[in-house]
C-alpha cells in the first residue's frame, strides 16, 4: 500500500514540473516583450554657477525638459512658440534669476522690466536693482583681489640663536713703586672647539628650520592667492553677467527668431530655506518655475 501511494506521489510531482516549466518560459517571454518605461524628468540638484549653489529645480508649468546651457542644466519649457530657460543662484542675501530665451514664433512678443518675478510662499521678497547688485560683486571682486596683493608680504625667518661666549680670562701681572700700582696683561675669551661646533650645528639647524618655513609659508600663500584670484574672476564675470544683461535694461519687444539672456535680483528681509517659484512673463502668457533649496 504504501508503493502505490510513493508512486503516486512521484506522478503528481512530475506532473507538477511538466505543467510548471511551460510557465515559466512563458513570465520570460512576457518579460522580453516588456517595452522600457519612458523616462521621466530628473530632479536638477547640486550645481554651482558663479561659485554660488544654483536652486534644485523640482518643475515648471508648462511641463518641461532639461537643456544644458553653458555647462549649466537649466529646466525649459515651451508656450506660444517661446523657448524659455531659467535658473536661480544664492548669494548670501541675494537671488541673482538667470532666464534664457528664444522667440520661435513668427510674431514679435512683448516683454517689461518686471517680466521676471519670484515669489515664496509666506516670505517677503523685494526686488533688487540688477545695475546696483552687479556693483556690489565688482566691489566684492574688488577686495578679493586686493587681498590677494596683501598676502604677497616677504617671509620673516627666525633670527639665529646667540652664540655661546665663553668666560673672559684675563692675565695680568701688577707692580707696585711708592704709591702707584701698575697693572698690565691681556683679556682673552676664545671659544674651545666644542662650542665653536655648537654654535655652527645652532646655525644650520636655524637655517633648516627657516627653508622648512619659508616653503611652508610660500606654499600656503599660493594656495590662497590661487583661492582669491579664483573669486575676483568669478565675482567679475557674474558682475559682467549682470550688467549686461540686467532685466531693467531689456528692449520691450523680443523679435521673431531673436534669443536673449535676461538676469533680475531678490532678496528676502526674512532669512530662510523655503521653496520659492519664478514666474516668467512673455507675450503676456505667464510661465512657472519651482525650485527648491
Amino acid at each position: 500500500m504504501r508503493s502505490w501511494v510513493t508512486v503516486f506521489a512521484i506522478l503528481a510531482a512530475l506532473q507538477g514540473e511538466v505543467c510548471a516549466f511551460p510557465q515559466e518560459a512563458r513570465s520570460s517571454n512576457d518579460d522580453d516583450l516588456r517595452l522600457p518605461s519612458p523616462p521621466e524628468l530628473s530632479t536638477i540638484s547640486g550645481q554651482m554657477h558663479f561659485g554660488r549653489p544654483v536652486l534644485n529645480a523640482s518643475g515648471c508649468n508648462p511641463s518641461c525638459e532639461i537643456h544644458t546651457i553653458d555647462d549649466i542644466q537649466m529646466p525649459t519649457t515651451t508656450v506660444n512658440g517661446q523657448l524659455v530657460s531659467c535658473i536661480v543662484f544664492r548669494g548670501v542675501e541675494k537671488y541673482y534669476v538667470e532666464v534664457h530665451l528664444a522667440n520661435q514664433s513668427s510674431q514679435p512678443q512683448s516683454i517689461t522690466a518686471d517680466f521676471i518675478r519670484l515669489e515664496k510662499a509666506g516670505y517677503t521678497v523685494v526686488r533688487v536693482n540688477t545695475l546696483q547688485a552687479a556693483q556690489d560683486v565688482a566691489a566684492t571682486a574688488h577686495e578679493d583681489a586686493g587681498r590677494a596683493m596683501t598676502n604677497m608680504a616677504p617671509f620673516v625667518p627666525i633670527p639665529p640663536p646667540a652664540p655661546k661666549v665663553p668666560p673672559t680670562t684675563i692675565r695680568a701681572n701688577a707692580w707696585t713703586y711708592g704709591n702707584n700700582t701698575t697693572i698690565s696683561g691681556t683679556v682673552s675669551s676664545t671659544p674651545t672647539l666644542v662650542e665653536q661646533i655648537g654654535n655652527a650645528q645652532a646655525m644650520v639647524i636655524t637655517g633648516l628650520m627657516n627653508r622648512a618655513a619659508a616653503d611652508r609659508y610660500y606654499a600656503t600663500q599660493a594656495q590662497n592667492n590661487a583661492f582669491l584670484n579664483a573669486e575676483s574672476t568669478q565675482e567679475n564675470s557674474l558682475a559682467q553677467l549682470l550688467m549686461s544683461t540686467a532685466s531693467e535694461l531689456q528692449s520691450p519687444i523680443l523679435a521673431p527668431g531673436e534669443t536673449r539672456v535676461a538676469t533680475s535680483t531678490f532678496m528676502c528681509p526674512v532669512a530662510n530655506r523655503s521653496p520659492c517659484r519664478v514666474v516668467i512673463t512673455v507675450g503676456g502668457t505667464p510661465v512657472t518655475f519651482s525650485f527648491s533649496e
